[in-house]
Protein backbone atom coordinates (compact mmCIF):
# COMPACT_ATOMS: atom_id res chain seq x y z
CA UNK A 1 0.00 0.00 0.00
CA UNK A 2 1.34 3.32 -0.96
CA UNK A 3 1.80 5.96 2.04
CA UNK A 4 -0.22 8.77 2.40
CA UNK A 5 0.77 12.09 2.61
CA UNK A 6 -2.15 14.78 3.77
CA UNK A 7 -2.33 17.93 1.01
CA UNK A 8 -5.51 19.16 2.81
CA UNK A 9 -5.27 21.11 6.06
CA UNK A 10 -7.76 23.27 6.47
CA UNK A 11 -11.38 23.15 4.39
CA UNK A 12 -14.03 26.15 4.84
CA UNK A 13 -16.98 25.92 6.60
CA UNK A 14 -15.22 22.85 8.53
CA UNK A 15 -13.08 22.57 11.98
CA UNK A 16 -10.48 19.60 13.26
CA UNK A 17 -9.84 18.21 9.51
CA UNK A 18 -8.39 14.80 9.74
CA UNK A 19 -6.93 12.58 7.27
CA UNK A 20 -8.41 9.39 7.07
CA UNK A 21 -6.94 7.76 4.13
CA UNK A 22 -6.61 7.91 0.24
CA UNK A 23 -8.51 6.05 -2.68
CA UNK A 24 -7.49 5.75 -6.98
CA UNK A 25 -8.93 9.19 -7.24
CA UNK A 26 -9.64 11.15 -3.76
CA UNK A 27 -8.56 11.69 -0.54
CA UNK A 28 -10.90 11.19 2.55
CA UNK A 29 -10.66 13.33 5.60
CA UNK A 30 -12.75 13.72 8.94
CA UNK A 31 -13.91 16.73 9.81
CA UNK A 32 -16.80 18.71 11.93
CA UNK A 33 -19.12 20.93 10.42
CA UNK A 34 -18.75 24.45 12.70
CA UNK A 35 -22.40 25.02 12.41
CA UNK A 36 -23.62 21.90 13.47
CA UNK A 37 -23.20 20.80 16.87
CA UNK A 38 -20.76 17.62 17.40
CA UNK A 39 -20.95 15.33 15.00
CA UNK A 40 -18.42 14.45 12.32
CA UNK A 41 -18.81 14.78 8.29
CA UNK A 42 -16.50 12.64 6.01
CA UNK A 43 -15.12 15.08 3.01
CA UNK A 44 -13.76 13.27 -0.26
CA UNK A 45 -11.14 15.62 -2.00
CA UNK A 46 -10.14 14.72 -5.84
CA UNK A 47 -6.73 14.74 -5.90
CA UNK A 48 -4.63 17.11 -8.10
CA UNK A 49 -4.20 17.01 -11.53
CA UNK A 50 -0.27 16.46 -11.04
CA UNK A 51 -1.11 13.31 -9.39
CA UNK A 52 -3.95 11.80 -11.21
CA UNK A 53 -1.75 12.66 -14.70
CA UNK A 54 -2.94 14.93 -17.85
CA UNK A 55 -5.09 12.51 -19.44
CA UNK A 56 -7.64 11.16 -17.19
CA UNK A 57 -11.68 11.08 -16.81
CA UNK A 58 -11.28 11.49 -13.01
CA UNK A 59 -13.06 15.03 -12.94
CA UNK A 60 -15.28 13.78 -14.82
CA UNK A 61 -16.25 11.15 -12.85
CA UNK A 62 -15.96 12.75 -9.16
CA UNK A 63 -18.43 15.27 -10.36
CA UNK A 64 -20.44 12.59 -11.55
CA UNK A 65 -20.21 11.07 -8.17
CA UNK A 66 -21.03 14.39 -6.06
CA UNK A 67 -24.16 14.87 -8.36
CA UNK A 68 -25.23 11.78 -8.01
CA UNK A 69 -24.70 11.40 -4.40
CA UNK A 70 -26.69 14.89 -3.26
CA UNK A 71 -29.66 13.21 -5.69
CA UNK A 72 -30.44 10.06 -3.52
CA UNK A 73 -31.83 10.27 -0.23
CA UNK A 74 -32.26 6.48 1.32
CA UNK A 75 -31.36 5.51 4.60
CA UNK A 76 -28.84 3.28 3.39
CA UNK A 77 -27.61 5.13 1.13
CA UNK A 78 -24.35 7.84 2.39
CA UNK A 79 -25.87 10.45 2.61
CA UNK A 80 -24.30 13.58 0.74
CA UNK A 81 -25.03 17.23 1.99
CA UNK A 82 -23.00 19.65 -0.28
CA UNK A 83 -19.82 20.05 -2.87
CA UNK A 84 -16.92 22.87 -2.35
CA UNK A 85 -13.91 23.32 -4.34
CA UNK A 86 -10.25 24.02 -2.17
CA UNK A 87 -7.17 24.73 -4.50
CA UNK A 88 -9.46 24.04 -7.16
CA UNK A 89 -10.17 20.74 -6.69
CA UNK A 90 -13.70 20.12 -5.93
CA UNK A 91 -14.77 17.99 -2.62
CA UNK A 92 -17.94 16.85 -1.46
CA UNK A 93 -19.51 16.41 2.08
CA UNK A 94 -20.58 13.35 3.35
CA UNK A 95 -21.84 11.52 6.34
CA UNK A 96 -19.35 9.77 8.40
CA UNK A 97 -20.02 6.24 9.28
CA UNK A 98 -18.29 5.56 12.28
CA UNK A 99 -17.39 1.64 11.51
CA UNK A 100 -15.54 -0.93 9.49
CA UNK A 101 -16.69 -1.90 5.63
CA UNK A 102 -18.01 -5.32 5.51
CA UNK A 103 -14.73 -6.06 3.28
CA UNK A 104 -12.83 -5.38 6.61
CA UNK A 105 -15.35 -7.06 9.02
CA UNK A 106 -14.87 -10.28 7.21
CA UNK A 107 -10.95 -10.42 6.62
CA UNK A 108 -11.18 -9.56 10.46
CA UNK A 109 -13.39 -11.73 11.96
CA UNK A 110 -14.02 -14.40 9.00
CA UNK A 111 -17.65 -15.18 7.13
CA UNK A 112 -20.50 -14.00 9.03
CA UNK A 113 -23.20 -15.87 10.26
CA UNK A 114 -26.03 -15.76 7.47
CA UNK A 115 -29.05 -14.65 9.91
CA UNK A 116 -26.14 -11.72 9.88
CA UNK A 117 -25.12 -11.75 6.22
CA UNK A 118 -28.75 -11.61 4.91
CA UNK A 119 -29.82 -8.74 7.31
CA UNK A 120 -26.94 -6.46 5.65
CA UNK A 121 -28.06 -8.03 2.08
CA UNK A 122 -31.36 -7.09 2.76
CA UNK A 123 -30.67 -3.36 3.82
CA UNK A 124 -28.24 -3.02 0.77
CA UNK A 125 -30.95 -4.89 -1.54
CA UNK A 126 -33.33 -1.95 -0.43
CA UNK A 127 -31.12 0.85 -1.48
CA UNK A 128 -29.89 -1.01 -4.72
CA UNK A 129 -33.75 -1.14 -5.63
CA UNK A 130 -34.38 2.70 -5.05
CA UNK A 131 -31.43 3.71 -7.14
CA UNK A 132 -33.03 1.26 -9.73
CA UNK A 133 -36.49 3.17 -9.41
CA UNK A 134 -34.97 6.67 -9.60
CA UNK A 135 -33.16 5.32 -13.11
CA UNK A 136 -29.54 4.61 -11.26
CA UNK A 137 -27.32 2.17 -12.23
CA UNK A 138 -24.39 1.87 -8.88
CA UNK A 139 -22.06 -0.47 -11.25
CA UNK A 140 -19.34 -1.13 -8.21
CA UNK A 141 -21.30 -2.75 -5.51
CA UNK A 142 -18.64 -4.83 -3.65
CA UNK A 143 -18.14 -5.27 0.21
CA UNK A 144 -15.67 -2.91 0.75
CA UNK A 145 -18.70 -0.14 -0.79
CA UNK A 146 -20.76 -1.74 2.17
CA UNK A 147 -20.26 0.61 5.38
CA UNK A 148 -21.66 -1.29 8.00
CA UNK A 149 -22.45 1.90 11.00
CA UNK A 150 -23.90 1.27 15.05
CA UNK A 151 -26.85 -0.76 15.92
CA UNK A 152 -26.52 -3.16 12.12
CA UNK A 153 -27.62 -0.59 10.07
CA UNK A 154 -25.41 -1.08 6.66
CA UNK A 155 -24.93 1.48 4.11
CA UNK A 156 -23.90 1.67 0.47
CA UNK A 157 -21.13 3.94 -0.67
CA UNK A 158 -19.16 5.42 -3.34
CA UNK A 159 -21.03 6.21 -6.72
CA UNK A 160 -18.07 7.29 -8.83
CA UNK A 161 -19.14 4.56 -11.65
CA UNK A 162 -23.07 5.17 -10.94
CA UNK A 163 -24.69 6.29 -14.44
CA UNK A 164 -28.18 6.82 -15.78
CA UNK A 165 -29.46 5.10 -18.82
CA UNK A 166 -28.95 7.85 -20.88
CA UNK A 167 -25.17 8.07 -19.84
CA UNK A 168 -22.14 6.59 -22.08
CA UNK A 169 -20.58 3.92 -20.84
CA UNK A 170 -17.90 5.13 -18.02
CA UNK A 171 -14.88 3.09 -19.08
CA UNK A 172 -11.00 3.94 -19.41
CA UNK A 173 -9.37 3.75 -22.80
CA UNK A 174 -8.65 0.14 -23.28
CA UNK A 175 -10.17 -1.56 -19.71
CA UNK A 176 -13.24 -2.33 -17.98
CA UNK A 177 -13.81 0.38 -14.82
CA UNK A 178 -14.98 -1.78 -11.23
CA UNK A 179 -13.07 -3.93 -8.57
CA UNK A 180 -12.56 -7.31 -10.98
CA UNK A 181 -13.36 -9.86 -8.41
CA UNK A 182 -17.60 -8.60 -8.26
CA UNK A 183 -17.85 -7.84 -11.98
CA UNK A 184 -20.62 -9.28 -13.85
CA UNK A 185 -19.50 -10.86 -16.72
CA UNK A 186 -21.11 -8.32 -19.34
CA UNK A 187 -18.90 -5.17 -17.49
CA UNK A 188 -16.25 -7.27 -18.77
CA UNK A 189 -16.79 -8.09 -22.33
CA UNK A 190 -19.30 -5.45 -23.51
CA UNK A 191 -19.59 -2.58 -20.99
CA UNK A 192 -22.05 -0.62 -23.40
CA UNK A 193 -24.63 -3.57 -22.58
CA UNK A 194 -24.71 -3.18 -18.15
CA UNK A 195 -27.82 -2.39 -16.73
CA UNK A 196 -29.41 -2.89 -13.33
CA UNK A 197 -28.78 -6.91 -13.79
CA UNK A 198 -25.01 -5.91 -13.49
CA UNK A 199 -25.53 -4.85 -10.06
CA UNK A 200 -27.78 -7.70 -9.00
CA UNK A 201 -24.81 -9.96 -9.90
CA UNK A 202 -22.45 -7.97 -7.81
CA UNK A 203 -24.76 -7.51 -5.16
CA UNK A 204 -24.44 -12.11 -5.81
CA UNK A 205 -20.85 -11.92 -5.76
CA UNK A 206 -21.23 -9.60 -2.49
CA UNK A 207 -23.08 -11.75 -0.42
CA UNK A 208 -21.27 -15.08 -1.27
CA UNK A 209 -18.46 -13.34 0.44
CA UNK A 210 -20.10 -12.07 3.12
CA UNK A 211 -21.26 -15.72 4.22
CA UNK A 212 -17.86 -17.49 2.51
CA UNK A 213 -15.29 -15.24 3.68
CA UNK A 214 -13.80 -14.90 -0.05
CA UNK A 215 -14.47 -13.55 -3.51
CA UNK A 216 -16.15 -16.43 -5.41
CA UNK A 217 -13.88 -16.20 -8.05
CA UNK A 218 -9.73 -15.53 -7.40
CA UNK A 219 -6.56 -15.66 -8.84
CA UNK A 220 -2.69 -14.24 -8.70
CA UNK A 221 -3.52 -11.38 -11.03
CA UNK A 222 -6.45 -9.18 -12.56
CA UNK A 223 -6.48 -10.41 -15.89
CA UNK A 224 -7.20 -13.80 -14.39
CA UNK A 225 -9.68 -12.86 -12.24
CA UNK A 226 -12.02 -11.43 -15.05
CA UNK A 227 -10.90 -14.42 -16.55
CA UNK A 228 -12.65 -16.87 -14.29
CA UNK A 229 -15.64 -14.64 -13.58
CA UNK A 230 -16.38 -15.19 -17.60
CA UNK A 231 -15.44 -19.07 -17.30
CA UNK A 232 -15.74 -20.81 -13.74
CA UNK A 233 -18.85 -21.93 -11.80
CA UNK A 234 -19.16 -20.37 -8.89
CA UNK A 235 -18.67 -23.02 -6.10
CA UNK A 236 -20.14 -23.66 -2.34
CA UNK A 237 -18.62 -24.76 0.69
CA UNK A 238 -19.12 -28.62 1.17
CA UNK A 239 -20.44 -28.31 4.68
CA UNK A 240 -23.48 -26.99 3.06
CA UNK A 241 -25.89 -29.20 3.40
CA UNK A 242 -28.62 -27.64 5.54
CA UNK A 243 -32.18 -26.74 3.14
CA UNK A 244 -31.55 -23.52 4.50
CA UNK A 245 -28.06 -23.36 2.82
CA UNK A 246 -29.41 -24.96 -0.58
CA UNK A 247 -31.88 -22.20 -0.51
CA UNK A 248 -29.25 -19.42 0.01
CA UNK A 249 -26.75 -21.81 -2.72
CA UNK A 250 -30.24 -21.96 -5.33
CA UNK A 251 -30.41 -17.90 -4.73
CA UNK A 252 -26.78 -16.71 -4.96
CA UNK A 253 -26.86 -18.93 -8.05
CA UNK A 254 -29.29 -16.81 -10.06
CA UNK A 255 -28.02 -13.55 -9.14
CA UNK A 256 -24.44 -14.55 -9.88
CA UNK A 257 -25.68 -16.35 -13.60
CA UNK A 258 -23.56 -15.51 -16.61
CA UNK A 259 -25.87 -14.18 -18.71
CA UNK A 260 -28.22 -11.56 -17.71
CA UNK A 261 -31.13 -13.38 -18.77
CA UNK A 262 -30.72 -15.88 -16.57
CA UNK A 263 -30.44 -13.61 -13.26
CA UNK A 264 -33.59 -11.92 -11.47
CA UNK A 265 -34.86 -9.33 -13.78
CA UNK A 266 -34.91 -6.95 -10.68
CA UNK A 267 -35.07 -5.95 -7.06
CA UNK A 268 -38.47 -6.65 -6.37
CA UNK A 269 -37.37 -10.38 -7.78
CA UNK A 270 -34.51 -9.98 -5.45
CA UNK A 271 -36.12 -9.02 -2.41
CA UNK A 272 -38.89 -12.18 -2.87
CA UNK A 273 -36.28 -14.47 -3.68
CA UNK A 274 -34.63 -13.30 -0.24
CA UNK A 275 -38.09 -13.65 2.36
CA UNK A 276 -37.98 -16.97 0.25
CA UNK A 277 -34.54 -18.27 1.67
CA UNK A 278 -35.82 -16.50 5.12
CA UNK A 279 -39.08 -18.28 5.41
CA UNK A 280 -38.51 -21.25 3.72
CA UNK A 281 -41.22 -21.80 1.70
CA UNK A 282 -42.12 -25.06 -0.67
CA UNK A 283 -41.52 -23.48 -4.00
CA UNK A 284 -39.29 -20.53 -4.91
CA UNK A 285 -40.19 -17.65 -6.39
CA UNK A 286 -37.84 -17.97 -9.50
CA UNK A 287 -39.68 -21.31 -10.00
CA UNK A 288 -42.78 -20.10 -9.56
CA UNK A 289 -41.68 -17.01 -12.62
CA UNK A 290 -40.12 -20.20 -14.60
CA UNK A 291 -36.80 -19.48 -13.86
CA UNK A 292 -36.37 -22.89 -12.08
CA UNK A 293 -33.07 -23.38 -10.22
CA UNK A 294 -29.53 -23.83 -11.92
CA UNK A 295 -28.69 -27.21 -13.03
CA UNK A 296 -25.75 -28.44 -11.29
CA UNK A 297 -22.91 -28.85 -13.45
CA UNK A 298 -21.63 -32.33 -13.56
CA UNK A 299 -18.69 -34.10 -15.14
CA UNK A 300 -19.58 -36.45 -17.64
CA UNK A 301 -17.25 -39.29 -18.90
CA UNK A 302 -16.71 -40.59 -21.73
CA UNK A 303 -14.28 -43.33 -23.03
CA UNK A 304 -11.44 -42.66 -24.54
CA UNK A 305 -10.77 -42.87 -28.55
CA UNK A 306 -8.28 -45.92 -29.45
CA UNK A 307 -4.95 -44.18 -30.37
CA UNK A 308 -5.53 -45.82 -34.30
CA UNK A 309 -8.79 -43.57 -34.37
CA UNK A 310 -6.79 -40.19 -33.61
CA UNK A 311 -4.39 -39.68 -36.47
CA UNK A 312 -2.07 -41.71 -38.27
CA UNK A 313 0.70 -39.71 -38.07
CA UNK A 314 0.19 -38.75 -34.55
CA UNK A 315 3.11 -41.63 -32.81
CA UNK A 316 3.00 -41.60 -29.41
CA UNK A 317 2.74 -44.89 -26.68
CA UNK A 318 -1.15 -45.11 -25.32
CA UNK A 319 -2.00 -41.78 -26.62
CA UNK A 320 -5.36 -43.04 -25.52
CA UNK A 321 -4.82 -41.53 -21.95
CA UNK A 322 -3.60 -38.45 -23.45
CA UNK A 323 -6.88 -37.98 -25.19
CA UNK A 324 -8.83 -34.86 -23.23
CA UNK A 325 -12.73 -34.07 -24.64
CA UNK A 326 -13.78 -30.98 -23.65
CA UNK A 327 -17.49 -29.98 -24.04
CA UNK A 328 -18.38 -26.66 -25.28
CA UNK A 329 -17.58 -23.65 -22.58
CA UNK A 330 -14.54 -26.00 -20.67
CA UNK A 331 -11.41 -24.19 -20.39
CA UNK A 332 -7.59 -26.29 -21.23
CA UNK A 333 -5.89 -23.76 -19.33
CA UNK A 334 -5.61 -20.37 -17.73
CA UNK A 335 -3.66 -17.19 -18.10
CA UNK A 336 -0.60 -17.29 -15.21
CA UNK A 337 -0.87 -21.54 -15.12
CA UNK A 338 2.01 -23.25 -14.75
CA UNK A 339 3.48 -24.81 -18.09
CA UNK A 340 3.56 -28.32 -18.14
CA UNK A 341 2.39 -29.65 -21.53
CA UNK A 342 1.56 -28.44 -24.84
CA UNK A 343 -1.55 -29.73 -26.67
CA UNK A 344 -2.81 -30.60 -30.06
CA UNK A 345 -5.70 -29.50 -31.31
CA UNK A 346 -7.56 -32.45 -33.42
CA UNK A 347 -11.22 -31.55 -33.41
CA UNK A 348 -13.44 -28.48 -32.57
CA UNK A 349 -12.59 -24.68 -32.22
CA UNK A 350 -11.01 -22.97 -28.98
CA UNK A 351 -10.96 -19.23 -28.17
CA UNK A 352 -8.24 -17.29 -26.75
CA UNK A 353 -8.91 -15.02 -23.66
CA UNK A 354 -6.99 -12.26 -21.95
CA UNK A 355 -8.25 -10.55 -18.99
CA UNK A 356 -11.85 -11.85 -20.02
CA UNK A 357 -11.96 -10.70 -23.31
CA UNK A 358 -11.33 -13.06 -26.49
CA UNK A 359 -8.56 -12.01 -28.64
CA UNK A 360 -8.27 -14.79 -31.36
CA UNK A 361 -10.53 -18.67 -32.55
CA UNK A 362 -8.57 -21.44 -33.44
CA UNK A 363 -10.42 -23.91 -35.66
CA UNK A 364 -6.82 -24.88 -37.46
CA UNK A 365 -6.88 -29.40 -36.63
CA UNK A 366 -3.05 -30.09 -35.39
CA UNK A 367 -2.58 -26.34 -34.04
CA UNK A 368 -0.37 -26.65 -31.47
CA UNK A 369 -1.68 -24.98 -28.73
CA UNK A 370 0.36 -23.66 -25.37
CA UNK A 371 4.03 -24.16 -27.14
CA UNK A 372 5.12 -21.06 -26.24
CA UNK A 373 4.64 -20.91 -22.71
CA UNK A 374 7.02 -24.10 -22.75
CA UNK A 375 9.11 -22.86 -25.33
CA UNK A 376 10.10 -19.53 -23.54
CA UNK A 377 9.91 -21.31 -19.84
CA UNK A 378 7.17 -18.34 -18.49
CA UNK A 379 3.35 -18.95 -17.79
CA UNK A 380 0.43 -19.05 -19.94
CA UNK A 381 -0.39 -15.41 -21.47
CA UNK A 382 -3.56 -16.49 -22.53
CA UNK A 383 -6.31 -18.68 -21.18
CA UNK A 384 -8.23 -21.33 -24.37
CA UNK A 385 -11.72 -22.44 -23.77
CA UNK A 386 -13.19 -24.41 -25.83
CA UNK A 387 -15.99 -23.04 -28.07
CA UNK A 388 -17.26 -26.35 -29.33
CA UNK A 389 -16.91 -29.65 -27.98
CA UNK A 390 -13.38 -30.82 -28.80
CA UNK A 391 -10.69 -33.43 -28.53
CA UNK A 392 -6.72 -32.28 -28.01
CA UNK A 393 -3.81 -34.47 -27.27
CA UNK A 394 -1.64 -33.96 -24.53
CA UNK A 395 1.93 -33.85 -24.39
CA UNK A 396 3.89 -33.06 -21.08
CA UNK A 397 6.76 -30.68 -21.16
CA UNK A 398 8.84 -34.07 -19.98
CA UNK A 399 7.77 -36.01 -22.75
CA UNK A 400 8.04 -33.10 -25.68
CA UNK A 401 11.37 -33.60 -27.20
CA UNK A 402 10.73 -37.36 -27.59
CA UNK A 403 7.33 -36.68 -28.83
CA UNK A 404 8.92 -34.35 -31.55
CA UNK A 405 11.54 -36.56 -32.45
CA UNK A 406 8.71 -38.90 -33.96
CA UNK A 407 6.23 -36.27 -34.85
CA UNK A 408 8.12 -33.36 -37.28
CA UNK A 409 4.82 -32.17 -38.74
CA UNK A 410 4.59 -30.77 -35.04
CA UNK A 411 8.04 -29.01 -35.18
CA UNK A 412 6.79 -27.36 -38.73
CA UNK A 413 3.25 -26.19 -36.96
CA UNK A 414 5.60 -24.95 -34.12
CA UNK A 415 8.14 -23.20 -36.21
CA UNK A 416 5.10 -21.99 -38.26
CA UNK A 417 3.41 -20.36 -35.50
CA UNK A 418 6.30 -18.54 -34.23
CA UNK A 419 7.41 -17.05 -37.37
CA UNK A 420 4.19 -15.77 -37.63
CA UNK A 421 3.99 -14.55 -34.19
CA UNK A 422 7.63 -12.61 -35.31
CA UNK A 423 6.20 -11.17 -38.12
CA UNK A 424 3.24 -9.41 -36.30
CA UNK A 425 5.49 -8.62 -33.65
CA UNK A 426 8.02 -6.90 -36.28
CA UNK A 427 4.95 -5.08 -37.62
CA UNK A 428 3.68 -3.71 -34.72
CA UNK A 429 7.46 -2.69 -33.54
CA UNK A 430 7.81 -1.09 -37.11
CA UNK A 431 4.54 0.63 -36.63
CA UNK A 432 5.60 1.96 -33.08
CA UNK A 433 8.83 3.25 -34.33
CA UNK A 434 7.06 5.79 -36.62
CA UNK A 435 4.80 7.37 -34.77
CA UNK A 436 7.69 7.62 -31.84
CA UNK A 437 9.71 8.94 -34.30
CA UNK A 438 6.88 11.53 -34.76
CA UNK A 439 6.38 12.66 -31.52
CA UNK A 440 9.75 13.24 -30.87
CA UNK A 441 9.61 15.68 -33.58
CA UNK A 442 6.80 17.32 -32.26
CA UNK A 443 8.29 17.20 -28.92
CA UNK A 444 11.48 19.13 -29.99
CA UNK A 445 9.28 21.67 -32.07
CA UNK A 446 7.38 22.46 -28.88
CA UNK A 447 10.21 22.62 -26.81
CA UNK A 448 11.74 24.77 -29.27
CA UNK A 449 8.76 27.53 -29.12
CA UNK A 450 9.04 26.88 -25.32
CA UNK A 451 12.33 28.12 -25.22
CA UNK A 452 11.41 31.43 -27.32
CA UNK A 453 8.85 32.54 -25.31
CA UNK A 454 6.15 31.62 -28.12
CA UNK A 455 4.45 28.03 -26.69
CA UNK A 456 0.87 28.20 -25.43
CA UNK A 457 -0.39 25.41 -22.54
CA UNK A 458 -2.82 23.92 -24.95
CA UNK A 459 0.27 22.50 -27.11
CA UNK A 460 2.03 21.04 -24.14
CA UNK A 461 -1.36 19.75 -23.25
CA UNK A 462 -1.70 17.90 -26.60
CA UNK A 463 1.79 16.40 -26.73
CA UNK A 464 0.82 15.03 -22.95
CA UNK A 465 -2.04 13.26 -24.09
CA UNK A 466 -0.19 12.11 -27.65
CA UNK A 467 2.79 10.63 -25.39
CA UNK A 468 0.00 9.29 -23.24
CA UNK A 469 -1.56 7.44 -26.37
CA UNK A 470 2.00 6.27 -27.61
CA UNK A 471 2.71 4.83 -24.35
CA UNK A 472 -0.50 2.16 -24.41
CA UNK A 473 0.01 1.63 -28.35
CA UNK A 474 3.68 0.43 -27.78
CA UNK A 475 3.61 -0.93 -24.06
CA UNK A 476 6.07 1.58 -22.90
CA UNK A 477 4.15 2.82 -19.56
Amino acid sequence: MRPFYPTVKKIAGLTDVEPLGSGGMAEVYRARRKAKKGGFVAVKVLKDAATLGPVSDYAERFERECRTAIALKHPHLVAAYETGVIDERPYLVMEYIDGLSADRRVRLEGPLPVDEALAIFAQVAEAVAYMHREGYVHRDIKPSNVLLAAGGVAKLSDFGLAKTGDDPSITLAGGVMGTPHYLAPEQISGPHMVDRRADIYSLGATLYFLVVGEPPFKGATVPLVLTRQLTDAIRFPESWTTPRHQRLIEMIERMTAKSPNDRPQSMDDVLAELAWVKKGKAVSPARRRGAGPIARRRKKTTPPTPAKNVYADVMLPDESRRLLRLAAGRVLFYEDDIADAVFWLLRGRMEVLRGGRRVAVIADTKKVLGEMAIVKGTLRSATLRALTDSLVLRVGAEELTGFLAKNPRMIQSILADMAERIDRTSTRLLEAELQLDDLRKALDQVAARLENGKGKPGEVAMLLRSLAVAEEITGLN
